[in-house]
């Protein structure tokens, strides 16, 4: 298997999208993956699902999961596609993710235009997580990542870490003071 496979396995990439190049930095430790999408592949709003065409490009670039422990960066080129319904919008979900959250029942939920609060209760965890945690570990196995994992949310993030929101209380104090209080 050559690396653009490779990567594309490694990323879940599925047509229309395609990784086109690999470079590897060891000075840096730093993999930069760039993906492309196929232009010639029919698009869909992201709102309505309803065929649209393709407005422009945007550049993005984010770090994805380390490869081999090097910090991998993605790029691409992401289209943004114009609907009669809806404007222009950014096709930035994966739409194989997307089929299959649908398939289990789950409703998607995005960010609502103009606010960028919606997902920062998230946000604000994974980084507590990477930076306590994943950062400052070196796993050597997957199961002790999982078990690692599942320690830090189950016993210091429910258990004892207060939170702000929760009148610096941790969630479980939180929940047993409201069913109290019911």
């Amino acid at each position: 298997m050559d690396q653009l496979s490779l990567y594309d396995q490694i990323l879940g990439l599925t047509a229309p999208w395609h990784t086109t190049s690999v470079d590897l930095d060891e000075h840096s430790e730093q993999v930069s993956v760039t993906v492309k999408f196929d232009q010639s592949s029919a698009i869909s709003c992201p709102v309505c699902n309803k065929h649209a065409r393709i407005y422009d490009f945007r550049q993005r670039s984010w770090r994805h999961l380390d490869t081999c422990q090097f910090k991998t960066i993605i790029t691409a080129d992401v289209p943004r596609i114009e609907c009669s319904e809806h404007s222009v919008q950014t096709q930035y979900r994966a739409q194989g993710y997307v089929d299959y959250l649908r398939s289990n029942g789950c409703r998607l939920s995005m960010s609502r235009k103009g606010n960028c609060w919606d997902n920062a209760p998230m946000e604000s965890f994974f980084s507590r997580l990477k930076v306590e945690l994943v950062y400052a570990k070196n796993y050597s196995s997957i199961e002790e990542a999982k078990s690692g994992i599942f320690a830090y949310i189950e016993i210091l993030y429910n258990r004892k870490r207060r939170h702000s929101a929760n009148d610096d209380m941790s969630p479980i104090a939180f929940e047993e003071k409201a069913a109290m209080a019911a």
